[in-house]
């Protein structure tokens, strides 16, 4: 019976894959963003660990942002390839 699952389990690529934005990269990513495009001075991107790629989704991460403490930056990620938007603050 376990190696029917099994079988099942892989039927298809991806099927049990799960894709998750690698942090560093998108805390990096963030931070370009919110100086290069928007203009701030910006430190310490801090963005939740293991967050699923998912298209449509949104998530917060925080940062210090031109000198204010814990600024919260909206995520809405647009696609399921992992791109995503940075919001304005």
């Amino acid at each position: 019976m376990l190696g029917v699952a099994a079988v099942l389990l892989f039927w298809k690529p991806g099927f049990v894959v799960t894709r998750v934005f690698d942090q560093a990269g998108l805390q990096t990513g963030v931070e370009r963003v919110l100086t290069t495009d928007y203009g701030h001075q910006v430190s310490a991107v801090s963005c939740p660990a293991d967050r699923k790629v998912q298209e449509g989704d949104t998530f917060t991460c925080s940062a210090t942002v031109d000198g204010e403490p814990n600024t919260q930056i909206p995520i809405r990620v647009t696609s399921s390839s992992g791109n995503y938007e940075v919001g304005r603050v």
